[in-house]
């Protein structure tokens, strides 16, 4: 029923299901109420939550027939009516559905269990960013002391996560979505003056950093709405979405800036 061009947009479809799905000429009315009462997004009011019978007595099965009945018992002998054609698609190359990304996010979801367990135990604990943040290439560099207060980041005084002589372009909260396609609310830093721009997002609870996107010289930025756009890297698409008030575009033009000068030459 869900089947965009790619793994994108398939989920996009069920994102926005029913508001902007298109439903096939095929589907006739009956078929459409019944598959709308089954699609809830509340899970309680699905059609059959309650009982089996709620569903067997649906329109659906009631109103084609002659004598309004169904032998539910002998559905299992009844030779199934000829099923669509289903179109089958490409292997997704960068919809996230790569070991990578699952290894990844399956680390991040222990970090937070781990943060959370130490917040929990009492006193401030800034998690270790350690392997999470991507070594530069610039003598063994490494990760950068993520530490900063609440009030210096809502000052947007982002220091704390900088290296000497690099400044953020842009920053804001974003939703970002894992494996699940469950979106986790992170800062986004996108920042220039090193070598090469990075990418930077953070924990807004424990401002404690969950990654740092590397840049690669194929790197590609997409405007998909008002407010959502992608970064994609090699192997991997990270899909944004914004929760304030910088619109997805100034994020677009930012990264493009970043990402358009030639850091070979460095």
């Amino acid at each position: 029923m869900f089947q965009g061009i790619n793994e994108y947009m398939t989920f996009q479809q069920i994102l926005s299901f029913p508001r902007d799905y298109e439903w096939p000429n095929s589907i006739g009315t009956l078929s459409k109420s019944f598959m709308l009462e089954l699609l809830k997004q509340d899970a309680d009011q699905r059609l059959g939550t309650r009982s089996y019978d709620d569903m067997k007595h649906h329109d659906f099965f009631v109103g084609p027939l002659e004598d309004g009945t169904i032998e539910w018992g002998r559905m299992h002998t009844i030779d199934p009516p000829p099923q669509a054609q289903r179109r089958v698609l490409s292997e997704p190359k960068y919809d996230g559905a790569n070991p990578t990304w699952m290894l990844e996010d399956i680390k991040e979801d222990m970090d937070n269990a781990k943060d959370a367990e130490a917040m929990s135990l009492g006193g401030l604990h800034r998690a270790s960013s350690e392997g999470m943040m991507t070594e530069q290439s610039d003598g063994g560099r490494g990760t950068v002391g993520a530490s900063a207060t609440m009030d210096e980041v809502l000052a947007g005084n982002w220091n704390g996560f900088l290296y000497p002589g690099e400044r953020v372009v842009i920053a804001g909260l974003v939703g970002k979505k894992n494996r699940a396609w469950v979106t986790r609310k992170r800062y986004l830093l996108v920042i220039e003056g090193g070598k090469e721009p990075r990418f930077l997002y953070i924990d807004p609870n424990q401002l404690t950093v969950k990654g740092d996107i590397k840049y690669h010289p194929s790197m590609k930025v997409e405007l998909k709405t008002a407010d959502r756009w992608t970064l994609e890297i090699p192997g991997r698409t990270f899909l944004w979405m914004c929760l304030d008030d910088v619109p997805a575009k100034d994020w677009v033009d930012a990264v493009l800036n970043v990402i358009n000068v030639d850091h070979r030459s460095r």
